[in-house]
């Protein structure tokens, strides 16, 4: 997908595209964004005729409610290409802006048209997720009716553009300074010690030490299971390795069958062949590198434990 421009609207709504996102997959497929309000002759909304519109919900509920119907079918009648529209389907953000026109179908649904489709991804390319929102936009899927201004606009917008804010930006900063840290002090670990802060890595993602497998104590390997999925694990600790010796590990490894995965574990190189050999996505050979050991070890919650054995 290649990157595209910035969006610059003017106003933002959320939008249930029908009772129970009934239109959903209709309005992400057709490229269109469809409301109800089957009662409304299109007419009157195309002639402005609002005093009229509210004037019927009147005499069907509360003032209040009468406001909020004409509100909607007004702001979704004057919505034009500076209108981002925003739903929520699959557990993902999908926005699209609309054309001016309004159309009618026989049914007396209406409906707009999108400039561009529903997208469900960034301006870069990544997927907006629900679970990388926050509680305050989600909120908004509450709305007990058809639409409503969204009042984390800029939030939204910003989303979308793929633009972090400065409080995440510091926050990614110190994250990746923390990370170096740590790196430091896991290189200063004496090798039992990396050996034991590996195990307590795979520990914290849930796994049991079912043994050790293999020769002498400097070579072994240390047999992991993980009783939520059922797998099995062979892993390796080097605090110091080359490629020579990963190659003959990885031979030892397909020797032992009956693992899913094996990992081999280093924090220190000089080989560059090493340090540039990618292991396969579907490869059962994992190699964790001292980054990687770093936010194993943050997230698993270890730095008190990694700065108490190095201080």
């Amino acid at each position: 997908m290649d990157k595209m421009r910035t969006i610059k609207p003017r106003e933002v709504f959320f939008i249930k595209l029908g009772p129970g996102g009934r239109w959903n997959q209709e309005c992400i497929k057709n490229g269109i964004v469809k409301v109800g309000f089957n009662e409304i002759d299109i007419k009157d909304i195309q002639q402005n005729k609002w005093g009229k519109i509210r004037d019927y919900y009147l005499k069907e509920s509360s003032s209040i409610w009468a406001s909020i119907y004409t509100n909607q079918i007004k702001n979704f009648f004057l919505a034009d290409e500076q209108t981002l529209w925003i739903t929520f389907v699959n557990q993902k953000l999908w926005w699209c802006l609309t054309k001016k026109p309004i159309y009618g179908n026989p049914d007396k649904t209406k409906y707009k048209e999108t400039v561009n489709g529903w997208l469900s991804k960034d301006i870069s390319g990544k997927e907006l997720l629900m679970n990388n929102l926050s509680g305050t936009l989600l909120a908004v899927q509450g709305f007990r009716s058809t639409m409503c201004a969204v009042k984390e606009s800029s939030y939204v917008i910003d989303k979308i553009n793929a633009k972090e804010s400065s409080e995440i930006v510091l926050a990614e900063k110190d994250l990746n300074q923390l990370a170096k840290s740590v790196s430091t002090l896991i290189k200063k670990l004496r090798p039992k010690d990396f050996e034991l802060l590996v195990d307590l890595i795979f520990r914290g993602m849930g796994c049991q030490r079912m043994g050790v497998v293999g020769g002498p104590q400097e070579t072994v390997d240390i047999e992991l299971f993980s009783p939520i999925i059922g797998e099995r694990y062979l892993v390796q600790v080097k605090s110091e390795t080359n490629f020579h010796q990963f190659e003959e590990y990885q031979k030892r490894f397909l020797e032992h069958v009956g693992y899913n995965k094996y990992f081999y574990v280093y924090h220190t190189t000089t080989d560059k062949k090493l340090e540039g050999y990618e292991d396969g996505s579907d490869s059962t050979i994992i190699i964790w590198r001292l980054d990687d050991i770093s936010k194993h070890t943050i997230n698993a919650g270890l730095i008190p434990w990694l700065i108490n054995k190095t201080g």
